[in-house]
């Protein structure tokens, strides 16, 4: 996951304090020169309950995906005052055979 626009200052301290009651993450990324961050979560079901809200049944405002009702909302996280971007991040920084060996314990 991709969290971007983060505050002067930030640390990796703040990013866990912020995310860490979605589930187990694996690895974090901070480059503080470019205000961002990646987090790999232990697997995609632990990154996608915390990319996206629970649904809301019967409304769309904010949603991604089709059908009616009880579509997925973005999550959008404030961090040290200022709201941060959160969007999927291309590539991972975890080895699939490491992430596995993670999830399983």
């Amino acid at each position: 996951v991709y969290l971007g626009g983060l505050p002067p200052g930030t640390t990796s301290t703040d990013i866990f304090n912020v995310i860490r009651a979605n589930g187990p993450v694996v690895a974090l990324r901070l480059l503080p020169e470019k205000s961002c961050a990646f987090v790999d979560f232990s697997d995609e079901s632990v990154a996608s309950s915390f990319y996206y809200l629970p649904p809301l049944v019967g409304n769309s405002s904010n949603a991604e995906g089709g059908g009616a009702g009880g579509e997925r909302r973005k999550r959008t996280i404030s961090l040290l005052g200022k709201d941060i971007k959160v969007a999927w991040a291309t590539g991972s920084i975890l080895a699939e055979t490491l992430s596995t060996a993670v999830r399983l314990g």
